[in-house]
């Protein structure tokens, strides 16, 4: 059976875990009406295809995974995911639980392997919550973001140096106008450029290197960096 298979039959069949994780009294299918039943009957219940059973074995592990995955994640949305998945997880590879260690460790293990995928997908992008809560007064606090993008005068600086650094390629001679233009305007590689210009590759290099530093000292006659050009 396959994760997502699985998913939907928890989800739409009779033993919903969610309903039965949340209802705090014993079940009677497959769980005694005491509620004392061994976590190894549950489990053997559960194997036999009793959801409840399976229900009533999560249940009674929840909170301590939960608070566990919690101190990892610092969010209470990730949490419950990591958790609901953890648990689906279970349910579809209940069959392979050995049973070498108990059932508390091993969906501990799971939950904490779907917690560190998380994390590690944080890593590669990375969010911010921005998600408050209310305090005693009821006032939601309000959030102030940061306009990153140039204000009017940093517009300004930047097409002045864009022009100048145009007028002043404008002014160099042809062979080396020729290649700013084609290297730095059209974005091509330098050996792009060189077989365009007809040169080598090496020729290409240090005209390219003298150019840049011939408009590097006129700018900074002008106080304009290249930065600022580019």
């Amino acid at each position: 059976m396959t994760f997502r298979a699985a998913s939907k039959e928890m989800t739409n069949s009779a033993p919903i875990w969610r309903s039965h994780l949340s209802d705090s009294s014993p079940s009677t299918d497959g769980v005694s009406e005491n509620g004392r039943d061994s976590d190894d009957e549950l489990l053997e219940a559960a194997r036999n295809s009793d959801g409840r059973a399976f229900a009533e074995l999560c249940r009674r592990h929840t909170d301590s995974i939960q608070k566990r995955i919690f101190r990892m994640l610092r969010n209470r949305e990730d949490t419950e995911d990591v958790l609901q998945e953890a648990i689906c997880k279970a349910f579809v590879h209940l069959q392979c639980f050995r049973g070498t260690c108990r059932f508390s460790v091993w969906l501990t293990r799971i939950a904490i392997n779907s917690a560190l995928m998380l994390m590690r997908k944080r890593r590669l992008r990375p969010e911010i919550c921005y998600d408050q809560r209310a305090d005693q007064g009821h006032v939601w606090p309000t959030w102030e973001f940061q306009d990153r993008s140039p204000n009017p005068e940093q517009i300004y600086v930047k097409r002045e140096a864009i022009e100048r650094m145009s007028v002043a390629v404008n002014r160099l001679p042809p062979p080396y106008r020729d290649l700013v233009q084609q290297f730095h305007g059209k974005e091509q590689s330098l050996q792009e450029t060189a077989e365009k210009l007809g040169m080598k590759l090496g020729t290409a290099k240090s005209r390219l290197l003298r150019v840049r530093l011939k408009l590097r000292s006129k700018l900074k006659r002008q106080r304009i960096s290249l930065v600022d050009a580019c």
